[in-house]
């Protein structure tokens, strides 16, 4: 009786210790900020992730960022990228190579500027430049084909590669 509770007990750990085999760790992700004085400012800033990179900093271009404050006003979400809506969804390809979409169904016309764009390209590219460097195809989704941005898209992009 006492064997079957032990292999039990000794199971039960087991599989909690498989449950949780990643462990949460302190990283740092570059988001477009606003810097409260009209202008964008490509920051990197502190996650906490406990997923797979660079997947999970690919996506965190676009989470919410409150920083800590001492100020007498209250301070929101300054990632310009999460104000306006983009989500950054990305899939892996092969080998070092992932397809980033940017997914503008939520952007409202105010927000679709070339200026963001580019800081989000910017973002984009710093991550893929980590761990000995990622190849990304970045695309825009869910935006008008008339946009201007599909071309800005295409323009920055190549800029960014001569880099």
């Amino acid at each position: 009786m006492k064997i079957c509770v032990v292999s039990n007990l000794l199971a039960a750990v087991a599989l909690a210790v498989t449950a949780h085999a990643t462990e949460d760790g302190l990283t740092l992700v570059p988001q477009p900020l606003d810097t409260l004085q009209g202008e964008i400012a490509v920051v990197e800033v502190p996650f906490i992730i406990g997923k797979a990179l660079p997947d999970t900093a690919f996506h965190a271009i676009g989470l919410p960022y409150v920083p800590p404050s001492v100020s007498f006003n209250e301070q929101g979400n300054i990632n310009l990228a999460s104000v306006a809506g983009i989500k950054v969804n990305p899939f892996f390809d092969s080998g070092r190579k992932y397809r980033i979409e940017l997914d503008y169904g939520e952007v409202e016309q105010e927000h679709q500027t070339e200026e963001l764009l580019e800081a989000v390209l910017e973002c984009v590219y710093k991550v893929a430049e980590a761990d000995d460097g990622y190849l990304v195809d970045v695309k825009i989704t869910n935006l008008k084909a008339e946009s201007p941005l599909h071309k800005a898209l295409k323009r920055i992009t190549e800029e960014m590669k001569k880099q």
